[in-house]
């Protein structure tokens, strides 16, 4: 009896180490300057919560663990972030059910949104024209492919004829 529950216990241990992981998908979702969602699904029933901060590998703050059955979305607010800034995060999660440890996903990162109102960082050249050239501000004919928009029937152009009311 002994030796059947000792192989019992061995093969439960060999099947836990060989086990996938599960496959998660995670997307990014209503994104502002101090927060967003990340929408989690999973192959299989798994208890998750996200954890995430200001800089890499250290997570200041976390999300309420959800459980959700395979295949479900849940969804995870990430809230007080700071404007315009890197912000890193990654999903923990173990067995619906299970009280044993969460793993962790890998980490992942996204940057906010700026506040309303405030500038851009970005800085913009100013083109220099040589004098004696002029600059054309007129819009472009070109389509978004770069090649001149289709010519309907009725916009074709017509020369310069004379009618013959005019002769």
């Amino acid at each position: 009896m002994k030796k059947t529950l000792l192989l019992a216990a061995i093969l439960a241990s060999a099947a836990r180490l060989g086990a996938a992981p599960p496959a998660i998908t995670e997307v990014l979702g209503r994104p502002t300057d101090r927060s967003v969602t990340v929408n989690a699904r999973a192959d299989a029933a798994l208890e998750m919560y996200v954890e995430y901060g200001a800089a890499s590998a250290s997570y200041a703050s976390r999300t309420a663990s959800a459980t959700a059955a395979a295949l479900a979305p849940t969804e995870f607010l990430l809230d007080g972030l700071t404007p315009d800034s890197r912000a890193y995060y990654r999903l923990r999660y173990r067995a619906a059910g299970s009280t044993g440890t969460y793993e962790a996903g890998a980490e992942h990162a996204f940057h906010t949104q700026r506040a309303p109102g405030s500038a851009s960082r970005s800085r913009s050249r100013a083109t220099r024209i040589p004098s004696g050239r002029a600059s054309s501000t007129a819009p472009s004919t070109r389509g978004r492919s770069g090649r001149p928009p289709p010519t309907s029937p009725t916009s074709t152009s017509r020369s310069a004829t004379t009618s013959p009311s005019t002769r």
